[in-house]
């Protein structure tokens, strides 16, 4: 599953994270081969968002 890089940066400092550490996620897990689940744990780790944001960040299309 491939992610905008964009929109996941714009969702996480929607979320209120820095610049610098939204960028940083986004850019690592647009890399990322992973299923939704994969991402959303990711996310989870390194965002420390709600499960609520980080289903709407990454979702399947």
């Amino acid at each position: 599953m491939e992610l905008d890089k964009g929109k996941v940066e714009a969702a996480l400092l929607n979320l209120g994270l820095s610049t610098k550490r939204s960028k940083s996620i986004a850019r690592d897990l647009s890399k990322m081969d992973l299923a939704v689940e994969g991402k959303q744990e990711v996310l989870r780790q390194r965002a420390f968002t709600t499960s609520k944001s980080i289903k709407e960040i990454v979702k399947e299309d």
